[in-house]
């Protein structure tokens, strides 16, 4: 179009000056032939078309080229990072403390194991590579936008601070149910481990519709009510998204009959307004990608709780200050027979690091000797310390 309106703007002024050479010398104007393509004014250079479809197409492929680099670049450094966070995660799992896996059932483990490395593996770097991508695609749109009517400066700061509002409400909503949403996952991945578990119990019992049904239903209500929520909440962003493009599609096309000066080319304003549409399905799009790539980061925020672990004290022995606490022992030779001491053990379970309180010991002051080829059964109540008389061995 702004081609057509320079070669229509070019034949004008040499009709002008054709009528000027009549009025001047009486003689009949010579209109000139039609302008090459090479003599348009634009074509600063003088480039022929055929040259002109080189350079574009040379252009193109090297877009290809840097882009397909890119990816394979990208991608092979989102793997790596992935192994990385794996190996370091199960290096913190392996070497926990024991209060680790007192107070994390495995459910939770494993979500972080399944899920969460599933999002990483998968879900973020398909995010992040098209948030990065749109970024720089709305940047491209706004300075056409600006350059054809710098009016459009105001209007266009407004809509981004708008943008960036309802972004910043999307993502604390988002985030929170999220987290929500991946609490009630690991309650359901609980309650069907313990059911498998108990499942020999449960048939003898004739519990299959209290239990398997009742229960199991009730932990996926509470699961499907959260990932429910997170999807009206992603579609309620989305509306309101469009709405505030619309509105700036429609202050855009009313500005160039406002604001627009008549060296304004019909080119420039049909190529803003194409490009304000364009932007009116992609800003939904790549908005809801840069929320998905903070939510996602979530996952990438419950791996490196498990990697920052403190790890199991070593156990270092020292040799010679048993063999000065018991000099008839040869601990060179030991054991050389199956007898058990108990003197004066207690024993008290590690709490997480940061939990205050007094100490509470599951067995205090324990003193017997279980001599060797003894048999010897260990019997109590609930709660009377069996297990932990046992753990104290080990």
């Amino acid at each position: 179009v702004n081609l057509e309106e320079a070669n229509s703007a070019l034949t004008v002024a040499s009709a002008a000056n054709a009528t000027q050479t009549t009025n001047t010398t009486g003689e009949t104007p010579v209109v000139p032939p039609a302008t090459s393509f090479e003599d348009i004014p634009s074509n600063r250079f003088h480039l022929t078309r055929e040259q002109c479809l080189y350079i574009y197409g040379g252009l193109i492929g090297i877009c290809i080229v840097f882009t397909w680099n890119k990816l394979v670049i990208f991608y092979n450094t989102c793997i790596r990072a992935s192994v990385t966070l794996h190996d370091n995660m199960f290096r913190g799992v392996t070497s926990a403390p024991m209060w680790f896996f007192h107070h994390n059932p495995s459910g939770r483990i494993l979500n972080r194991f399944s899920k969460d490395m599933g999002q990483v593996d998968t879900l973020l770097p398909v995010a992040l590579v098209d948030c990065l991508g749109f970024f720089l695609e709305v940047i491209a749109i706004l300075v056409v936008v600006c350059l054809v009517n710098w009016w459009l400066l105001l209007p266009t700061g407004v809509v981004a601070v708008l943008l960036f509002l309802l972004r910043d409400l999307f993502l604390n909503t988002s985030r929170e149910l999220k987290r929500i949403e991946a609490i009630a996952r690991s309650q359901s991945l609980n309650h069907l481990q313990a059911t498998v578990s108990g499942l020999t119990t449960i048939r003898a019992a004739r519990q299959h519709q209290r239990t398997l049904a009742r229960e199991f239903d009730k932990q996926q209500d509470l699961h499907s009510s959260a990932w429910t929520l997170v999807l009206n909440t992603n579609r309620a962003f989305g509306f309101w998204m469009d709405m505030i493009c619309c509105l700036y599609l429609a202050f855009v096309t009313f500005s160039f009959f406002l604001f627009a000066s008549e060296d304004t080319l019909g080119g420039n304003v049909g190529l803003a307004i194409t490009q304000v549409i364009g932007l009116v399905g992609m800003c939904q799009y790549g908005m809801r990608q840069t929320a998905e790539v903070e939510n996602q980061m979530t996952s990438v925020e419950r791996i490196l709780e498990y990697t920052n672990l403190p790890p199991e004290k070593p156990v270092d022995v020292d040799k010679d200050a048993l063999k000065r606490e018991h000099p008839a022992l040869d601990f060179d030779k030991w054991p050389t027979k199956g007898e058990i001491v108990f003197e004066d053990v207690s024993l008290e379970y590690e709490k997480p690091p940061g939990a205050g309180g007094e100490a509470s010991y599951a067995i205090r002051g324990v003193n017997f000797t279980v001599h060797a080829a003894e048999k010897v059964a260990v019997v109590g109540r609930t709660g009377a310390g069996k297990s932990s008389l046992l753990s104290a061995l080990f």
